[in-house]
């Protein structure tokens, strides 16, 4: 089956991604596993709870500037909601990409939620996030945001390293690549070579 792929194009932070907004309306009226939903004609129907496009098939979202890429989403399900900007997916996997283009951190989950302008990503669900250097995290929930760089989570987090260290708390913050990052609270930690590792701390 073929896959649609949608880009946006935001060359600044506050510029209105409508190229994908055209992108996506065009796909979903011309792809047949599309179905508009009508709209709610009955008093006391919340719209914001009503999907104006469903879409069933291989597709792939990517948020560019430039000549660079900053993120790609590959998923077989969208929802897109239009009264808050909401566009759900399911599953989910997402590659986000350090400056070099080489170098990404992958992020997989049951399922994620995204807004028009694709600068912010919840996950949510068997969450994995493998960088390219072999660290690992787990979690149930997480959040990305494109404007700060930053890996978030509120509830349980486990991270791995190659070096076999494992470290798990709740409330998490990190770059993309888990090179910098911190536990807020109820933080364990399994530490290999301990010796070893103390005696290069400057």
């Amino acid at each position: 089956m073929k896959k649609n792929k949608f880009r946006c194009f935001s060359f600044k932070k506050s510029r209105v991604c409508h190229s994908w907004l055209l992108a996506m309306l065009t796909a979903f009226l011309a792809a047949a596993g599309c179905r508009e939903k009508p709209p709610a004609s009955s008093e006391g129907v919340n719209l914001d709870t009503v999907p104006t496009s469903e879409f069933f098939g291989p597709t792939e979202l990517s948020l560019t500037e430039g000549a660079c890429t900053r993120w790609r989403l590959l998923t077989t399900h969208i929802v897109r909601y239009e009264l808050n900007k909401r566009i759900m997916v399911d599953p989910l996997t997402v590659y986000i990409f350090n400056e070099n283009r080489r170098d990404s951190t992958t992020l997989t989950a049951d399922s994620g939620e995204t807004t028009d302008d694709l600068t912010r990503l919840t996950a949510r669900g068997n969450v994995l996030v493998r960088t390219f250097d072999g660290k690992r995290l787990r979690t149930a929930e997480l959040h990305w945001d494109k404007n700060t760089d930053q890996i978030t989570s509120p509830v349980y987090v486990r991270m791995s390293t190659p070096q076999g260290d494992d470290i798990s708390g709740v409330g998490f913050e990190s770059d993309n690549s888990l090179n910098h990052w911190k536990l807020m609270k109820r933080v364990k930690a399994r530490i290999e070579n301990v010796e070893e590792k103390t005696k290069k701390l400057p």
